[in-house]
């Protein structure tokens, strides 16, 4: 089996899992209302519709690289186990499109407007964010269910903080900011809420999580915390990127939203700080608006122009390529350090 069969079966695993997760939950609702089966229905759907896996596959290929017990009992362990990951990426984008005010994800309604009734927003805003919060506790209960005590004990805090991690990030991305700090200045707080938004849950929280369990000693798990922070950074660069200048078919939203939202990245700082007088007022004026198809396409043209869309290309290839680096000094088996190897450059191309 090639490592992209390999990473195409755990995918295939992973979604079976969750399947039979959601049917679990499903049968168990429907002891009590047929409105909270709606809404399970609802998490399902969304859940299920789409995602690489990828933070459910890099648990995986961590325990597998650590383990001393291969076998297919530990196996099916872990790839129930890793689908914490994608209930709790469902509960963030829930919240998250909420914040937002987004209509559309992953190519289909947001769950908040999948659930509005009768035309009532605030209800389906209110069952929605309700549902990301059972999914927290779902994730949660899932590991204390499946592990002994022994490695319970030191598992679950880490999930705990690192979703904690994730909603100081999320508190960060929507404080309010101004282009009347320094250059410097915004770059570092850029990258702080990549890391606590992104880095820790798509990243650092798996693959950690997956040698945890695995019985990986302190020395590794130090070294996985600088090779998984750097990766999330870059992808998160990578997301942004993709969310600027990305074909609305693949990545499921406009390219234009986190524009119109106000969203600080780094193109946005690096077309901004290249700017002069004039061309910044008319910039500022369209930030964070609802502006045309048209107008949009004259902003990416001017990334484009300034280099701050090669600025991140560069950027985001720095932060991959000191991941990929440090991660063959793993002391991690070398099929699964391989097929690691092969998923982080997997990442580092998604269509761009």
């Amino acid at each position: 089996m090639t490592n992209q069969d390999y990473i195409k079966y755990l995918k295939n695993k992973v979604d079976l899992n969750l399947r039979l997760f959601f049917d679990d939950k499903l049968k168990e609702a429907s002891k009590y209302d047929e409105e909270i089966v709606k809404i399970i229905k609802e998490i399902q759907v969304f859940t299920l519709r789409g995602g690489k896996r990828i933070r459910s596959i890099l648990m995986i290929l961590s325990f597998m690289g650590y383990s001393q017990d291969k076998n297919i009992k530990s196996e099916r362990l872990i790839i129930k186990l890793s689908i914490i990951w994608e209930l709790l990426q469902s509960f963030l984008l829930i919240h998250d499109d909420i914040i937002d005010n987004d209509d559309t994800r992953r190519g289909g309604p947001t769950v908040h407007v999948s659930l509005t009734k009768n035309g009532d927003r605030k209800v389906g805003e209110s069952y929605a964010i309700m549902a990301g919060d059972m999914l927290i506790f779902w994730a949660q209960k899932l590991l204390s269910d499946e592990l002994s005590a022994d490695r319970l004990k030191a598992t679950l805090p880490f999930l705990a903080e690192i979703i904690y991690k994730v909603i100081y990030g999320e508190i960060l991305d929507i404080k309010p900011w101004s282009f009347n700090s320094s250059r410097e200045k915004l770059n570092k707080q850029i990258e702080h809420i990549h890391y606590l938004k992104t880095a820790t849950y798509t990243t650092i929280g798996p693959m950690i999580l997956g040698a945890m369990i695995a019985g990986a000693d302190k020395s590794q798990l130090k070294k996985l915390n600088l090779i998984t922070t750097q990766l999330g950074l870059a992808f998160q660069i990578q997301d942004d990127i993709l969310g600027s200048f990305g074909n609305k078919e693949k990545t499921g939203k406009s390219d234009k939203s986190d524009f119109e939202q106000g969203k600080l990245t780094h193109l946005v700082l690096d077309t901004v700080f290249s700017l002069n007088a004039k061309e910044r007022i008319n910039f500022m004026n369209q930030f964070g608006k609802k502006i045309t198809d048209g107008d949009y396409k004259a902003i990416q043209q001017l990334m484009i122009d300034k280099k701050a869309y090669d600025s991140s290309i560069k950027l985001m290839n720095k932060y991959y390529d000191n991941g990929l680096k440090l991660l063959g000094k793993l002391q991690m088996d070398d099929k699964y350090l391989d097929i690691l190897t092969f998923t982080i450059k997997y990442m580092s191309e998604r269509s761009l």
